[in-house]
């Protein structure tokens, strides 16, 4: 289990207890507590990443874009420790080999988009009707706390 592959404030199983102290909105029946005993006990069963001391769980900083197209809008990029996103044109992207930005999963500012990153992840969302939105993706899904999880599936009506 590559807990090395967690950022600091997770990288052991008493900080992720506290870091996720009230989990209330799991419930407290049977099922509510060992899910969230699940939760916390399988952080790092998914969880990889540039830190990872593993080999096998050791991955790229950031992920490269194989392929994205947007819609009309513009596209959304995001700095390596995510503290700020620029914008973009949305020209298609093949094979974009990050330096310092990487292409966000969280694409706010067009109106669609399909991407493919490695290691590998699919996402796409549409705009339909009057601000409603569809969102999904499947893959190794990074976040800014420099952490691959994967597998990570997601479809819904919400950004996240």
């Amino acid at each position: 289990m590559p807990w090395s592959a967690l950022p600091e404030h997770l990288n052991t199983p008493e900080k992720v207890a506290a870091a996720f102290p009230d989990d209330s909105q799991f419930g407290t029946n049977w099922f509510g507590r060992l899910y969230q005993w699940f939760q916390k006990q399988s952080k790092p069963w998914t969880a990889f990443g540039p830190r990872a001391t593993e080999w096998w769980a050791r991955w790229r900083e950031l992920p490269v874009v194989i392929f994205a197209i947007f819609g009309p809008g513009e596209s959304r990029w995001e700095e390596s420790s995510a503290l700020f996103a620029i914008r973009s044109v949305r020209t298609p992207v093949i094979f974009h080999w990050p330096q310092f930005l990487y292409l966000s999963r969280i694409q706010l500012w067009c109106d669609w988009h399909i991407q493919v990153q490695w290691p590998l992840f699919f996402a796409f969302h549409v705009y339909y009707g009057k601000n409603k939105l569809i969102y999904s993706y499947i893959g190794a899904k990074r976040d800014g706390d420099r952490v691959y999880w994967f597998p990570a599936v997601y479809i819904g009506f919400v950004w996240k």
